[in-house]
């Protein structure tokens, strides 16, 4: 496997970078564990072109780049909905798509969620850093120089012997972003913090996705109460998709890039299968929360990993062998 220069990025879009699952591991030295907001939907995009689950790919916030491809590859694009389009023509979306020397892709509009994942065959070559090359910007490291992409920059991917199959996944696989308004969770250590009619509001009321919202932490619009009093106690750990009960009262959930520790109390978890669609929420989308225990969330977790597997090896006829 070598690489060669293949891309050159035209307009970097609004906050483009490098993902990849992140950096497991890394929080107990203080380091958030960063990767692809929406898992899942970077993993169909990687499997879609042959590559392996953890490959780097591109995650695309909100508008999308415009990208300049110098020799033939494929590509897919999975998430949110952002119009992609070769040579002006709009392509699909969760399918294998062959691109020629020449071609650019860009993105027309945002449609459904808000973050697309772009995996190209092979894998992008990117910046490894403590066992992962996903882009922390925060502290400047990983992906393409531990920054989002800007006009001009050229990206490299591996080149691999033997093209991938070509695949159009099937619609039951394509997460439903506009159906995951209704967010499931755990409950948190610090639950019982919250008196009775604090947990009545949690589960009936609906709260809105606030402005100030990115890789790091979502802010929740709404609050429990009128009335709380905050809770002193010592910084505890924090992972992806805790949920934070602020003084005011409102929430914060806990992404990607969110701090490692915190000491405002964890009242719920956002289960792992919702984490994806919690992604991919946009300022001023509503939400609600729905309480289930262990069992219904690992039940939900192993049935999704196991469509995964499932997809991994599925006997798929192969595309025509296209590339030299």
């Amino acid at each position: 496997m070598s690489f060669i220069r293949k891309i050159s990025v035209e307009t970097p879009g609004m906050y483009t970078t490098i993902q990849d699952l992140g950096r497991f591991g890394s929080r107990r030295v203080g380091v958030p564990q960063s990767g692809a907001m929406d898992d899942y939907a970077a993993r169909l995009a990687n499997i879609l072109v042959g590559n392996e689950v953890t490959a780097p790919l591109l995650e695309i916030s909100y508008t999308g780049p415009e990208l300049l491809f110098s020799s033939r590859t494929f590509i897919a694009v999975t998430g949110g909905d952002l119009s992609p389009r070769v040579n002006g023509k709009d392509i699909m979306m969760y399918e294998t798509v062959c691109l020629n020397p020449g071609d650019r892709l860009s993105f027309g509009g945002l449609k459904n969620g808000c973050r697309a994942y772009l995996a190209i065959w092979g894998g992008l070559v990117s910046d490894y850093v403590m066992e992962s090359c996903s882009t922390y910007v925060p502290a400047g490291f990983g992906g393409h120089h531990g920054r989002p992409l800007i006009k001009g920059d050229l990206l490299f991917y591996h080149k691999k012997d033997e093209p991938p199959l070509i695949m159009t996944l099937p619609e039951s696989y394509w997460p439903n972003y506009d159906a995951k308004r209704t967010i499931r969770i755990l409950e948190g250590p610090e639950w019982n913090v919250m008196d009775v009619e604090m947990k009545q509001n949690f589960g009936r009321n609906t709260f809105k996705i606030g402005h100030n919202s990115d890789r790091m932490g979502i802010r929740l619009e709404g609050k429990l109460s009128q009335e709380y009093h905050p809770v002193q106690m010592l910084s505890s750990p924090l992972g992806r998709g805790s949920i934070q009960l602020i003084p005011s009262g409102e929430m914060i959930i806990v992404m990607s890039d969110g701090q490692t520790t915190g000491g405002y109390p964890r009242i719920g978890s956002i289960i792992a299968v919702d984490l994806g669609p919690v992604a991919q929420l946009k300022p001023g989308d509503k939400i609600k929360f729905k309480l289930i225990d262990q069992d219904q969330a690992k039940s939900l977790f192993l049935h999704r990993e196991a469509k995964l597997e499932y997809l991994k090896g599925k006997n798929i006829p192969k595309g025509p062998e296209i590339l030299d």
